[in-house]
């Protein structure tokens, strides 16, 4: 055992860290550019946002039992508000 975890949970932490550093975090950063520069979300966007939040669902509980991730998983869950609050000011512009 590692960190107080078991070789699975080693493993398991892994494969989502990879996920989310090659797959989930390049698209969250392009979505973020995008809104920043006053764009709106297409249906795509916003399904590859929920599918984000909907795998972000247990990191809190997660950061809980593994404090060394904490402040990775602040940082994202402010990256996920960040997008959101900005897409949802940047349709409210489009709709006046």
């Amino acid at each position: 055992m590692k960190y107080g975890l078991t070789d699975k949970e080693l493993g398991v932490i892994q494969v989502v860290l990879e996920r989310f550093e090659k797959q989930r975090l390049p698209d969250l950063l392009k979505l973020r550019d995008k809104i920043d520069a006053g764009e709106r979300m297409s249906e795509i966007d916003v399904s590859i946002l929920e599918t984000a939040l909907n795998e972000a669902k247990g990191s809190i509980e997660f950061a809980d039992k593994h404090p060394e991730y904490q402040t990775l998983i602040a940082e994202v869950n402010h990256l996920y508000k960040h997008i959101a609050d900005k897409a949802l000011e940047n349709e409210s512009q489009a709709n006046t």
